[in-house]
């Protein structure tokens, strides 16, 4: 593949079979729990628990969650508001703003 099909390819991560697909599910799940393993994390890793993490921790930086919501692809912020379950101190935090 070269640099002119890697700019025109809107996927991060591309298949290796397929070079203009994005990388199976299964694959991701595979990948992300052997990186699991090999960190030493013996519990179930996966990629939903990714993005909830990603979007909790980007609230907690206070992140627009309009902009996390275009990372995580939503188009209606009430889908990203699931991802915002934070913890009663950061909720403290926001509280005492006011």
């Amino acid at each position: 593949m070269d640099s002119e099909e890697i700019r025109e390819n809107t996927y991060a991560f591309l298949s290796k079979k397929f070079l203009d697909k994005p990388i199976s599910a299964g694959n991701v799940r595979l990948k992300l729990r052997l990186i699991a393993e090999a960190a030493g994390i013996s519990k179930k890793v996966t990629p939903r628990q990714i993005r909830h993490c990603t979007a909790a921790h980007l609230t907690i930086k206070k992140v627009d969650q309009r902009r996390i919501a275009n990372i995580l692809g939503h188009s209606d912020l009430r889908s990203t508001a699931r991802y915002q379950h934070l913890s009663i101190e950061h909720l403290r935090d926001s509280i005492n703003l006011l």
